[in-house]
């Protein structure tokens, strides 16, 4: 589902992009075959230039935008699967799906139906040859003189008042393939009927087609003032057809003034050249940060993101103080690794799989997994010194005996957050393997840590004691329970919670514990267990 939506997200920019270059630089320009050419190659480039896979070593101002929307776009794709049965619940990428999906097929049954009676005019009208290999079906009904593949359609009184200029104009449509671009574009539409520059291009290519036909009959030596008025005469006819070429389709105005119109200078030809640093520029804002480690394609593998946050330094002296927490928080992200590396660079043991029938789980669940990372991770103290901060997206292998291995770096940051991200994953107990046609099997699972300052803190503690902080700013347990508070109400059972239920999970220091518990009126002595706030989505 994400996949499809960045995909007509970026075709639909490249089109639109074309569309404004072909708009602005060329429409007036009289190299008709040339202009269609063009036309169709760019609506080919709009499909093949999402596919096109670019890395970069860091983001710039041009892709950041481009990856903020594709992130947007790919969440919700990306689920965490437990043994748990599975609660189905309506987020606006599903109400999205269905939207464009039932456009596709409201457009799908129009172009089917209208394709049905083209056809059935077709058949029932008499049939003729032209003499050249194609058939003209002459209509009873007063409708405007069109073409399809190798049939034209005419009505009596047109075909016995005016059959030599039209026909000539319809034959010289046939013998350019017109219809096959219609086909093309129409496609187009179908699928991205959401976005005008489809229905434009479309248009300028059947304004083209109509130049093309036109020249066409003006140099079989039909009297160009008598093919004028004949149009003049055709234009309040009515097309019935949009995927046929009609004989009085697009601006009369347009039509004639073309036909007067001199030529071109050669030279404008080289304006289409613009096309390839649109295109270059597209790939460039479509980019992605390169990987640092080898990785495999992870497009479908299950991520449970988990961000750590502490306090901004002010200025570069300042130092977290002794208050500060770290708050995991739960948020379903998107897949981002879209990198694929040869598989004879990695040395291949056993099968691992992308995605099975019973996922892995940490014991205790997602829950207990938040607490144990909770616990575990240390934001580095020379990382937040310097303020840095980012999404590590850590990779590793849950073996068939549940045991933590290959962990890898899909996606770096700063070095020390990277070497942090993977000291706690390495450090994980074994999990519950996963599960494929009821045996155990290695599965791959993706799991992108944050590492977020906040708001900025000032302390004037000397340098020493402020970096002691620093280590201290995981919570501490000897292994006792946890008391969780939801919401502002303390349950014993996490079972019926999810991570799709929850926001964030906030760790209480045991200095703060007593004050906290205050707060919510609840009134129990903490002896060695670890107290956490769930926040669930609202």
């Amino acid at each position: 589902m994400g996949i499809l939506f960045v995909y007509m997200f970026k075709s639909a920019l490249c089109l639109a992009a074309f569309y404004m270059l072909y708009k602005w630089a060329m429409n007036r320009d009289t190299f008709h075959n040339y202009n269609r050419a063009v036309l169709l190659g760019m609506l080919v480039l709009a499909a093949v230039i999402p596919f096109i896979k670019y890395t970069v070593e860091q983001t710039t101002a041009v892709n950041q935008p481009f990856m903020a929307i594709e992130d947007l776009l790919m969440m919700g794709a990306v689920m965490v699967e437990d043994d748990a049965p599975a609660t189905f619940s309506i987020t606006w990428q599903h109400v999205l799906l269905w939207v464009y999906l039932l456009g596709v097929l409201v457009f799908a049954v129009l172009y089917g139906r209208n394709i049905v009676k083209m056809m059935h005019l077709i058949k029932t009208g008499r049939q003729i040859p032209d003499g050249m290999g194609n058939t003209i079906t002459l209509s009873s009904y007063n409708i405007a003189p069109f073409s399809w593949m190798r049939h034209i359609v005419i009505s009596q009184a047109d075909y016995e008042e005016n059959a030599q200029s039209i026909l000539c104009h319809e034959q010289a449509h046939i013998r350019h393939h017109h219809s096959w671009d219609l086909v093309l574009a129409d496609a187009f539409i179908l699928l991205q009927w959401f976005n005008p520059a489809a229905w434009l291009m479309k248009r300028e290519l059947q304004t083209l087609h109509e130049y093309q036909a036109d020249d066409f009959v003006l140099r079989q030596g039909i009297d160009a003032k008598r093919y004028q008025l004949l149009l003049i005469r055709k234009a309040v006819g009515t097309g019935l057809y949009s995927m046929a070429n009609s004989f009085n389709h697009s601006s009369l105005k347009k039509r004639i003034t073309m036909m007067l119109k001199k030529k071109s200078s050669s030279w404008s030809r080289a304006k289409a050249l613009m096309v390839l640093p649109i295109s270059a520029l597209a790939v460039v804002a479509f980019a992605r940060p390169a990987v640092t480690q080898f990785v495999q394609q992870i497009q479908e593998t299950p991520v449970l993101p988990v961000v750590h946050e502490m306090p901004q330094q002010q200025e570069s002296s300042a130092l977290p103080s002794k208050d500060t927490n770290v708050l995991p928080t739960q948020e379903i992200l998107p897949q981002e690794i879209q990198e694929i590396i040869p598989a004879d660079t990695i040395p291949v043991k056993e099968e691992v799989f992308q995605v099975v029938e019973q996922q892995p789980e940490f014991p205790g669940g997602p829950q207990a997994l938040m607490g144990f990372l909770a616990k575990s991770i240390r934001y580095p103290k020379d990382a937040a010194l310097k303020g840095i901060q980012g999404r590590v997206i850590v990779q590793f292998v849950i073996k068939k005996d549940g045991s933590v291995t290959d962990a890898v770096v899909a996606r770096s940051v700063d070095p020390e957050l990277d070497a942090e991200a993977l000291r706690v994953i390495n450090a994980m107990p074994a999990w519950t393997p996963g599960m494929q046609k009821g045996q155990p099997v290695s599965v791959r699972y993706t799991m992108p840590i944050t590492f977020r300052l906040t708001d900025p803190v000032v302390t004037d503690a000397p340098k020493k004691e402020a970096e002691d902080d620093v280590t201290k700013i995981s919570v501490k347990s000897n292994g006792g329970n946890v008391l969780y508070i939801v919401d502002g109400k303390v349950v014993e059972d996490m079972s019926k919670y999810t991570p799709d239920n929850i926001e964030a999970i906030e760790v209480i220091k045991p200095e703060k514990m007593a004050a906290t518990l205050k707060e919510f009126g609840v009134t129990r002595e903490m002896k060695g267990e670890t107290l956490m706030l769930i926040h669930l989505k609202k």
